[in-house]
C-alpha cells in the first residue's frame, strides 16, 4: 500500500500483513512515533517528500519487496479497550462513582 503515517492504513496494512511505502508527515507530531511503530511491526519504507514529488519509487518499492514477510499484528484495540473500561469501572465502584460523573 502507498499511504502516510496515520491511525488507519498504517494500522490496517500493519494487522493484515500488506507492505507500506509511506510518505513522510514531518509537520505532524505523531510522525516519528508512528513511523517507529509500522517499522518494528511491518514491512515498511520511509519515502520523502522529494522522492515522492519526483516519482521515484522504484528503489523504494524494490527495498520493500524484498523485505523477508512478518507476522502481522493483532487487532486487540476492542480487548484493550474494555479492559480499560473494566479497570476504570472497578476503580469507579471503590472510590465511589459519582468522583467520575
Amino acid at each position: 500500500v502507498l499511504t502516510k503515517p496515520d491511525y488507519g492504513t498504517s494500522t490496517e496494512a500493519a494487522c493484515n500483513g500488506v507492505p507500506a511505502l509511506y510518505v513522510e508527515r514531518d509537520d505532524w507530531p505523531e510522525d516519528p512515533f508512528l513511523s517507529d511503530w509500522l517499522h518494528a511491526q511491518a514491512r515498511a519504507v520511509r519515502l520523502s517528500k522529494a522522492q515522492f514529488a519526483a516519482g521515484s519509487l522504484a528503489d523504494a518499492l524494490a527495498q520493500l519487496l524484498a523485505m523477508p514477510t512478518v507476522a502481522p499484528v493483532a487487532p486487540t484495540g476492542a480487548e484493550d479497550a474494555a479492559d480499560w473500561l473494566d479497570r476504570v469501572a472497578g476503580v469507579a465502584d471503590q472510590c465511589g462513582a459519582s468522583q467520575y460523573a
